[in-house]
């Protein structure tokens, strides 16, 4: 923005007319198409044409005049609609930066934008099929401008949200028309709508927006120009998810009702993957851009784990701000990916989530998932570290699938996939909390279905650490996941209990120790 000017006697007098022009129902389209273009031009330097501005009857004019259907092909028209939203942005800034009353302006500007809504917004184009042909600059105007006004009040998202704001905004964003500004602005809007306590009462999305919603973080994962989607903007997108998601049972539900498990769970292998890049390959371009996302979308994620694993810099070699930087947005991307696997798994729990069992596509994913061998027979697990909340995820999905009957027919996963075997690896190696209980309950699933199944999980080399890992750890929602595998293996063979009973004495033991150790604290 330019200097700040004050307006002398005789210009404040056509600063008055311009003003009275907007303010006049009178006025011809002609009239108001000059004075509110006079006006934009003049608020980019002058405090007190964007004060005037701020008046509560001229903002209602003007959002009046966006409210009604804009022909866009007509060039006056477009020239008209960009000259009013220039009026609005630029009167965001409220008069001089040093002026007393300037908090104060704002607040009535974004009072009497509050008050008068956003359903104007919806009058502007914002699906591809709508903007192709036509000048996209109105809703990209439009867009930077939503940005300026979201920054006056903490009531602004509100309002947004209550005019159905979040609808445009994924139409807008699911379209190829945007800059990158522009991207940004619309995301961290789209995530302050979609934030938790928000809304009065949850909105549902048609099942084409929550498509599209669930599409946008792919669309922008990677690109040639500007590589891998920056950490900010991939925390906006998958924050506006997770929150709409989280929004009520509704919202959860009409991912099952409109077949959309599938898309969520690629979403949320996305994010996990994304979230595993350092910053060198985030600035990726051209060529090496073009590879990154070939291996980022279209394949099975293995090759991307691992090369992600080797590019992640020695945190030896990182500055201070640097490793802070780091691990705040690990702290960020961890509690993000946790409520994706809440998420799925509280979906999984739907009958209607899996109709097809075990033959269910999905299944048949996070059955290859669990399944599949390590890339190197020298680090059996090596491309499995890397992603602990997906396999969290997994294993939490398939276990509350086989909840609903189907374990009835798991022999398979244990006899001919050996989904077992590498999660047995893991589980012995694990850091992650949740992935071990998440594993011990699916083991616990697995052995439902027969006796002989049972005996062949007992008997599997590495059960017998896993439960010991779980036996004597600190945690005592783990130790208790101890005991129910160990109930689960040994349920109808005396000769596996033989084999564990070591264990479920150990567990005992530590248990009436911990109780004692308590209860002398209470005293």
């Amino acid at each position: 923005m330019a200097a700040q000017e004050t307006i002398a006697d005789p210009e404040r007098d056509d600063l008055e007319s311009l003003l009275q022009v907007l303010k006049s129902s009178d006025a011809t389209s002609d009239q108001f198409a000059v004075a509110g273009t006079t006006l934009a031009d003049l608020s980019r330097t002058s405090a007190d044409t964007r004060k005037g501005l701020a008046d509560h009857d001229i903002i209602k004019r003007l959002m009046d005049a966006l409210a009604v259907p804009i022909l866009l092909e007509a060039t006056q028209h477009q020239c008209t609609a960009i000259a009013i939203l220039r009026c609005l942005g630029n009167a965001c800034y409220g008069t001089t930066d040093d002026d007393d009353d300037d908090d104060d302006d704002s607040q009535d500007f974004a009072s009497t934008i509050v008050e008068h809504g956003f359903e104007w917004v919806h009058h502007l184009p914002s699906t591809e099929a709508q903007l192709n042909g036509r000048d996209a600059t109105v809703s990209i105007m439009a867009v930077r401008v939503l940005n300026n006004i979201s920054t006056l009040s903490s009531a602004v998202p509100a309002r947004m949200a209550a005019s159905n704001l979040d609808n445009w905004l994924i139409d807008i964003l699911a379209s190829s028309m945007l800059p990158d500004d522009v991207v940004t602005h619309a995301m961290n809007l789209l995530a302050s709508i979609c934030a938790l306590g928000v809304r009065e009462m949850p909105d549902t999305l048609s099942e084409n927006r929550l498509f599209l919603l669930l599409s946008l973080t792919e669309k922008y994962a990677c690109d040639p120009v500007h590589g891998l989607i920056p950490s900010e903007r991939l925390a906006a997108v998958s924050t506006s998810v997770c929150n709409y998601l989280s929004g009520g049972d509704e919202q959860k539900g009409l991912i099952v009702d409109f077949s959309l498990q599938r898309k969520l769970w690629d979403l949320f292998v996305l994010i996990d993957r994304l979230s595993q890049a350092p910053g060198d390959a985030k600035d990726a371009q051209s060529k090496r851009g073009e590879t990154l996302r070939r291996d980022l979308i279209e394949s099975d994620g293995r090759l991307w784990d691992a090369s992600m694993e080797f590019l992640k810099p020695d945190p030896r070699f990182l500055s201070v701000s640097d490793a802070e930087l780091e691990a705040e947005d690990q702290r960020f991307t961890q509690a993000q990916l946790l409520s994706y696997v809440w998420l799925l798994s509280d979906l999984a729990n739907d009958a209607a989530f899996a109709p097809k069992g075990l033959k269910d596509p999905l299944v048949g994913r996070i059955v290859q998932l669990l399944a599949q061998p390590p890339i190197t027979e020298t680090e059996p697990t090596s491309a499995r570290k890397s992603s602990p909340y997906r396999l969290t995820a997994a294993c939490q999905i398939l276990s509350n699938v086989l909840n609903h009957k189907v374990w009835r027919n798991a022999a398979p996963l244990v006899q001919h996939d050996r989904i077992h075997t590498y999660l047995i690896a893991d589980l012995l190696e694990t850091e992650h909390d949740e992935y071990l209980h998440a594993g011990s309950y699916l083991l616990c699933q697995l052995a439902r279905p027969s006796a002989e199944v049972r005996q062949q999980l007992a008997l599997t080399p590495g059960m017998a650490g896993v439960c010991g890992r779980l036996a004597r750890h600190h945690n005592p929602a783990l130790r208790e996941d101890a005991a129910r595998l160990i109930t689960a293996l040994v349920r109808d063979s005396p000769a596996a209990r033989q084999m564990y009973l070591p264990l479920m004495e150990e567990i005992s033991a530590f248990n009436e120790t911990h109780r004692a150790v308590h209860e002398k604290q209470e005293k």
